[in-house]
């Protein structure tokens, strides 16, 4: 594919045809990618004098050129810098780091996995798992900070990954990376090409390539390398290049090559295909004076990355008009005034010295021998013919002294973005120390909106980062510390209750945001003004509270020294005394909760043992039924502790013993329980049995009464009927005497009324 050039930007990319299919590559070849390259440098040199010279004064560069001052024959008057242009950067970078360290974390991590109070503890603990590994990286902070210093200084700083496997970054020094003049600052739009410019040593380079079957697997065109470097490798002038050669002497030992080579310079090229992947590219930044052959790639990844977050994070201090290279940043506005000032400063010394000096005047012609004085002690000799004066040149300090301060009024007020200016006390008694340093460091605040533009790029950082953890823990791969760190990491994630699946589907990834506002004086009156609610809040919140409070006053090493951490033992004794008084309450049947400062080992020890003495218990005459229920109201209490515990991998062991008692525990109440429901069993057919023979009795001894009753009554009826027989019998013999009787009386009276014959 022949070059072309892009009409937008003339570099020579490959445009967007206006029929047919658009191009593969964007960059056709390495010497269009050299090209690209001197281009980008061409434009960007304005720019590099400009950023050198802040460094300059930043580093404390002196306001005048040392050898001008020689060839004017003024080697000795004062020629300093104040170092006030770094102590103001520094001051500016407080802030920041306070923004990027200043909590005991540095991550919030949200998994898509699981529900409610499940989803909670996984995100908890993978971001605790992150911050730890983040903290177990001994470059961390310091790649961290230096990124954050030409943010500041120069309104943009890179962090960038060197190997695609890898989770761990390194800063790319601002002046390294180069894009158009039209890139935008909205890495949405960013097509490229950005720029990477690096200097290899020989024995860096060397190792990429000396496994040459998995470079070439990977992208890596060795030849080209090789012929680099042996570019690089000092040779005898009268002794051709020998490639075999220059690769036995790096086997034998790079190092020392290395030490006495001068280093490879590349550029890699990063480029947004038409495809919307990107490719990586690198060439040597420059082809040889002598070089006859057309140069080639040194590594070719075409179509290799979807986003360019992937091998970059840019930080960008302001948007201002949203283009990449016009974003600025302390350097800048304090370059002039804080010039001006160091040049005042040594002109107010020069003066200085002026009048301090002794001025003489011959009264006659001498030679400069004669005028040589003499000096005994705190005695001076004034030679004979010589006047002593009152000095006449007097520098006019108090003109400088006034513009000095105007010009400090002007670094105020451009530095507002980097703090706001502290005010000055005009009356009254002095400030105290401590009210000066609450009002310094209250000065290093940032604004609300300064603040979200930082964290939203802090975001796509930590992003990356765990992506690429999280990768490279669950792929295994290369045996580097980065990658045991990892696979650690996993391993405890894992070990605390989360599975895989949970950290391969994170919902978010944002970094911690503190309290403050960048300022740790702030922070502290912030969370000092919580302690009002504390009472009110859940025993969690009240200790994360006085963390948060110690690691503000003093330091998040600390914390651990104050305060009894969430992730730390209590003492034995509170935690035992809290586990007696739930098993009290637990026997009358009074509810009891879990919360998280509670000891689960302790507690799920306390309850299991009084469970087990409770079973004992039964044998000396315990009410069976009432030990039942007090031992399964600790068996569902002290799963929820076994449970809790269980994420903690450091008490695996002591964990294991307690599941297995609790388990034990539970087949000895589920073998009460058996024996009690056979027991009720019994009694109820006893029960049955019982009134069944009563009511059997009862119907015998009714019957009985019946019977009873029945000859009873049979008896009064006969009674009855013999007494009525008895009477009828006595009436009849009553009748019948009378019957006799008047029979009788008739017939006496018949045989006295017969006439006598």
């Amino acid at each position: 594919m022949n070059a072309s050039i892009e009409p937008q930007t003339g570099l020579p990319l490959a445009p967007f045809p206006s029929d047919g299919p658009p191009p593969s590559r964007r960059i056709a070849s390495a010497a269009s990618a050299q090209q690209l390259v001197a281009l980008l440098w061409q434009a960007n040199e304005s720019r590099s004098l400009r950023n050198a010279a802040i460094q300059g004064q930043l580093d404390g560069n002196p306001p005048y050129s040392p050898t001008k001052m020689r060839a004017a024959g003024r080697a000795g008057d004062p020629n300093f810098n104040t170092l006030e242009a770094s102590a103001l950067l520094d001051t500016a970078l407080v802030p920041y780091h306070d923004l990027f360290s200043g909590d005991r974390h540095y991550t919030r991590i949200i998994t898509n996995m699981g529900e409610g109070e499940d989803k909670v503890t996984m995100s908890r603990i993978i971001s605790e798992e992150v911050d730890r590994t983040l903290s177990r990286w001994k470059n961390f902070d310091f790649q961290m900070q230096q990124m954050q210093r030409d943010f500041v200084a120069f309104g943009r700083g890179y962090l960038a990954w060197d190997n695609e496997a890898s989770w761990r970054f390194r800063k790319v020094a601002q002046h390294r990376v180069m894009v158009p003049d039209s890139s935008e600052i909205d890495l949405d739009r960013f097509e490229g090409p950005l720029v990477i410019l690096h200097k290899w040593p020989v024995s860096a380079l060397w190792s990429m390539v000396r496994d040459k079957a998995h470079a070439r697997e990977v992208g890596w065109n060795v030849n080209e390398v090789m012929k680099a470097i042996a570019l690089a490798i000092p040779t005898d002038p009268a002794t051709p290049m020998d490639p075999i050669g220059v690769q036995q002497q790096l086997k034998d030992n790079d190092l020392y090559v290395s030490a006495k080579s001068s280093t490879v310079q590349t550029a890699t090229i990063y480029m947004k295909e038409f495809s919307g992947k990107w490719s990586e590219y690198m060439v040597v930044r420059e082809r040889a004076e002598n070089a006859k052959e057309t140069p080639g790639w040194l590594l070719e990844r075409p179509d290799k990355y979807d986003s360019l977050m992937e091998v970059i994070t840019p930080f960008f201090l302001r948007v201002l008009d949203g283009s990449w290279n016009g974003t600025t940043g302390l350097g800048r506005d304090i370059f002039v005034p804080m010039q001006l000032k160091d040049r005042l400063a040594c002109s107010q010394a020069n003066a200085a010295f002026l009048r301090s000096s002794l001025v003489l005047q011959p009264s006659q012609a001498l030679d400069k021998s004669r005028l040589n004085l003499l000096q005994v002690g705190s005695v001076t000799w004034v030679p004979e013919g010589v006047n002593v004066l009152q000095s006449s040149i007097l520098g006019d300090i108090e003109s400088t002294i006034v513009v000095s301060r105007e010009l400090s009024n002007t670094i105020e007020r451009n530095t507002g973005i980097y703090r706001p200016s502290i005010e000055r006390q005009t009356k009254g008694n002095p400030a105290t120390l401590g009210e000066f340093e609450i009002r310094s460091a209250s000065a290093a605040a940032l604004s609300s909106s300064t603040i979200n533009w930082f964290y939203s790029q802090l975001d796509r950082l930590y992003e990356q980062l765990v992506t690429r953890l999280v990768k490279a823990g669950l792929s295994g791969g290369e045996n580097q510390e980065w990658s045991k760190e990892a696979k650690l990491f996993v391993e405890r994630c894992e070990e605390k209750g989360v599975p895989r699946a949970a950290l391969k589907d994170l919902e978010s990834v944002k970094a911690w945001r503190t309290i403050g506002n960048g300022s740790a004086i702030t922070r502290q009156q912030t969370l000092n003004s919580f302690l009002s609610l504390y009472p009110m809040l859940p025993e969690d919140g009240r200790v994360n509270l006085l963390e948060d409070i110690v690691g503000a006053s003093g330091s998040q090493a600390q914390v651990e020294r104050y305060v009894r951490t969430s992730d730390q033992e209590d003492l034995p004794s509170d935690q035992l005394d809290w586990a007696l008084l739930e098993n009290a309450a637990m026997k009358i049947g009074a509810p009891i909760t879990w919360t998280p400062t509670q000891n689960n080992l302790i507690h799920a020890s306390t309850h299991l043992q009084a469970g087990s003495a409770a079973m004992a218990s039964i044998e000396q005459g315990a009410n069976p039924v009432e030990v039942l229920a007090f031992v399964d109201a600790i068996g569902a209490h002290t799963a929820i502790h076994l449970q809790k515990e269980a994420a903690n991998p450091m008490s695996k062991q002591a964990l294991n013993q307690l599941e297995q008692q609790w388990s034990d525990l539970a087949k000895l109440a589920d073998q009460l329980r058996k024996m009690l429901e056979a027991q009720q069993q019994e009694q109820q057919g006893n029960q049955q049995q019982q009134q069944k023979q009563v009511t059997e009795t009862d119907l015998k001894q009714q019957q009985v009464m019946a019977d009873v009753e029945t000859s009873r009554m049979k008896a009064g009826e006969l009674i009855k009927l013999k007494k009525e027989r008895q009477d009828a019998d006595i009436a009849l013999k009553a009748q019948k005497q009378m019957a006799d009787l008047q029979i009788k009386a008739y017939g006496e009276s018949a045989k006295a009324n017969q006439p006598s014959k």
